[in-house]
């Protein structure tokens, strides 16, 4: 795995010793954590356990990478009724230079468990019989997803809400599905909560690390992003791979120093707020055109023209891509960026791109000349004699 960081020193420390803990297992044992959300965790320990390295899971990755262009054809047939967005936003996310294979991180299951949850969903509220049963699945589906990483909660309530308008003449029906989701999504986080408040005395949904993000974000010497903070020697000096950061985990105990870290960084924040404006603005830009991934800036660029004939055609589903597209990156503007932030939505960006291409190519082939040429291609030859 070459290192991996937190994810893999708690899949190592499941394997070894049977405990979610030590995610700073490099510079100190720190005991039980809730730094990170289990799911991908586990799955790692896994892999771990039953092949005895991360190799399969480097496959895996591969595989998930594979089936989150395949899906976008029928995504694309969801949103617009039509597959060729979702075509060409599948050979964009696969023959630019994109996405980057991060077997020790989330973000490929993320994306790929979104795109199954919209389109696993709106499948079953077709089904009006079976309304509770329905919303109670995708509450379980919907559990699964924050607990590999609760920042989708924003996609899920935008999507349901979407599924929510276009169904408001079955109002009755409605209520009961998403009364039923919302107590499937709270029951199904539940275990884990009170995993947590058993370990650390304190009410932590799902993970406790942001206090620490945003100090090692929001400081001093921070720069705007990831790689950038590791080269300048920054990122050393303040994340908890530092030795002194994890005596003062072990000494505070993780919801505490958090908790600390929380405080430190919002009082740096009150007291450089033109240095903290500069990060942020850096950040909002290096999320959406992150340094070093011109397939990135391709697809951004040609996702706003997508967006813009989108919202002129007054087409639905534009309401729940804006509403995605503003809700889910609020918290990266505000710690360090890294173009693995962006991939959950970035099915998003490629369906937009590719419903501009779509559109391009039905424009271009209204121009006569373009028209001649297809006609005289599709004449059939003589046959010989």
């Amino acid at each position: 795995m070459g290192g991996g960081g937190e994810p893999v020193a708690i899949a190592q420390s499941l394997v070894e010793r049977g405990a979610f803990a030590d995610p700073f297992i490099a510079t100190a044992r720190t005991g039980p954590t809730a730094q990170l959300p289990p799911l991908y965790p586990l799955f790692m320990a896994l892999i771990l356990k039953l092949f005895g390295d991360g190799r399969l899971l480097v496959v895996f990755t591969i595989l998930v990478h594979g089936l989150h262009a395949s899906l976008l054809p029928s995504l694309s047939r969801l949103f617009f009724k039509s597959s060729a967005p979702g075509i060409f936003a599948g050979v964009l996310s696969t023959a630019l230079p994109v996405f980057v294979v991060f077997p020790a991180w989330d973000a490929m299951y993320t994306a790929t468990g979104l795109i199954l949850f919209c389109l696993l969903t709106a499948n079953l509220t077709m089904h009006a019989e079976h309304d509770i049963r329905s919303g109670v699945l995708a509450g379980i589906g919907g559990a699964l997803l924050l607990l590999i990483n609760p920042a989708t909660l924003t996609v899920l309530l935008c999507w349901m809400v979407f599924l929510a308008i276009t169904k408001l003449k079955e109002t009755p029906r409605i209520v009961r599905t998403c009364t039923a989701f919302t107590v499937a999504l709270v029951l199904g986080c539940t275990p884990w909560t009170i995993r947590n408040y058993e370990r650390f005395h304190a009410f932590v949904f799902i993970r406790d690390n942001f206090g620490l993000a945003l100090y090692k974000s929001n400081n001093d010497c921070a720069q705007s992003n990831l790689v950038g903070n590791n080269l300048s020697g920054c990122a050393d000096l303040k994340s908890a791979f530092n030795p002194a950061e994890t005596r003062l985990i072990v000494t505070l105990g993780e919801v505490e120093y958090n908790r600390y870290r929380m405080a430190a960084a919002l009082d740096w924040i009150r007291t450089h707020p033109k240095r903290f404006a500069v990060l942020t603005l850096r950040r909002f830009v290096e999320f959406w055109y992150p340094p070093h991934a011109s397939g990135i800036w391709i697809i951004t660029s040609l996702s706003g023209l997508g967006l813009l004939l989108l919202l002129a055609r007054k087409d639905p589903v534009g309401g729940f891509l804006v509403a995605v597209l503003a809700t889910f990156p609020g918290i990266y503007y505000v710690i360090e960026s890294n173009v693995r932030y962006r991939y959950p939505i970035l099915w998003v960006s490629l369906l937009m791109a590719g419903y501009a291409l779509a559109a391009l190519g039905t424009s271009a082939s209204r121009i006569p000349f373009v028209q001649q040429t297809i006609c005289r291609a599709r004449v059939k030859p003589a046959p010989l004699p």
